[in-house]
């Protein structure tokens, strides 16, 4: 090729389709929901009030609804939401319950294992 704009229209051609290979996105499991996989409802404005004392029961009953959609919708609890919920339990009362919500972010993120323990340790389990 001796004529460079052909060499760079070329190139510019080689380079986009390689460029495309990156943007593709991964197909998704059959009967899975378009969109992001994790469903974060009103998660962070739970934590906002917890921080800022908030109504505790009115932040499980809202973290409850969320969960409830997040399985009805087919999709995935954030990280972090069982153990809000866990901890919402815990500063109510309710040990068993907070327990349970640590052991289930426990099974979602396994990552969260070690911090878990420690506050299913803490609450004399």
């Amino acid at each position: 090729m001796k004529n460079p704009a052909a060499r760079y229209a070329c190139a510019a051609l080689v380079f986009a389709f390689f460029l495309s290979g990156c943007a593709s996105v991964p197909r998704a499991e059959p009967g899975a929901q378009p969109g992001p996989p994790y469903f974060w409802g009103s998660y962070e404005e739970q934590v906002h009030a917890f921080l800022t004392s908030g109504n505790l029961g009115a932040q499980i009953m809202a973290l409850e609804q969320d969960l409830q959609r997040i399985v009805t919708g087919g999709r995935y609890p954030p990280p972090g939401l069982h153990a809000q919920l866990g901890l919402l339990y815990a500063e109510t009362g309710n040990r068993e319950m907070a327990i349970a919500f640590f052991r289930e972010e426990k099974a979602f993120f396994p990552d969260a294992a070690v911090f878990m323990n420690f506050l299913i340790t803490r609450l004399g389990e």
